[in-house]
C-alpha cells in the first residue's frame, strides 16, 4: 500500500509549488506564506521547490487537495486558470514540468483509493520567468484575490462535522446507482 492505512483527515491541504529564484515562478510559495495570516483550522498548508515522491504519503491523509502554482498557461500577467478533478489530473498529465511528478503522485493514490476525491489546481499566469528574486507587479497585485480564492475553495469543500469521509466518499456512487423508485 502507498498511503498509509489511517482514515484520511477531513480537511483541505493546500500545496504551493514554486521556485522563489525564478521571479513569478515563486507565486505558489508566496501564496502559502501568506494563507498562514489567514488560514483556518481545517486547513493545512505545504510550500515545496519540487514534486517529490514523499509527498504520496502526505497527500494521502487528505480528502481535499488545492494545489497553487505559477505557471504559463496563456493569458495576461496575474490572471488564473482553476481546474478541478478529472480536469486537473488531465492537464498535469500532458504538461511538462514539476507538476507533470505530481501526475504521477495522484496515479499511485487512485491505485491505493487515498486520492483526495476533491482536487483544484489554481495556475496563475506569471509575467517574468526570469532568475531572480521577487514578483512582478501584476502577479503580486493578484495575490490577494488568489488567496480570498483558495480559502473559498476549501470554504466551499467543507465536509460536515458529523459525516465521517467514507460517507461522502460514498454519495456520489449511491446517487449512480440508485434505482428509479
Amino acid at each position: 500500500m502507498v498511503a498509509s492505512d489511517r482514515e484520511p483527515l477531513t480537511k483541505t491541504l493546500v500545496l504551493g509549488l514554486g521556485n522563489a529564484m525564478l521571479g513569478d515562478l515563486g507565486a505558489g510559495i508566496e501564496v502559502i506564506h501568506r494563507l498562514r495570516r489567514r488560514r483556518p483550522p481545517d486547513v493545512d498548508l505545504i510550500r515545496s521547490g519540487l514534486v517529490k515522491v514523499s509527498l504520496v504519503r502526505v497527500i494521502g491523509y487528505y480528502t481535499d487537495l488545492i494545489v497553487v502554482e505559477s505557471r504559463p498557461v496563456g493569458g495576461t500577467a496575474g490572471s488564473v486558470v482553476e481546474l478541478q478533478g478529472g480536469r486537473m489530473d488531465a492537464f498535469l498529465r500532458q504538461h511538462s514540468g514539476d507538476s507533470a511528478n505530481l501526475a504521477d503522485v495522484l496515479e499511485l493514490l487512485a491505485l491505493d483509493g487515498r486520492r483526495p476525491m476533491r482536487r483544484a489546481l489554481m495556475l496563475l499566469q506569471p509575467g517574468s520567468t526570469s532568475l531572480g528574486y521577487g514578483l512582478t507587479r501584476p502577479v503580486e497585485a493578484a495575490l490577494p484575490r488568489l488567496v480570498d480564492r483558495v480559502l473559498a475553495r476549501a470554504e466551499g469543500w467543507r465536509v460536515p462535522p458529523r459525516q465521517s469521509p467514507d460517507t461522502w466518499r460514498a454519495e456520489p456512487l449511491l446517487r449512480h446507482c440508485s434505482s428509479p423508485s
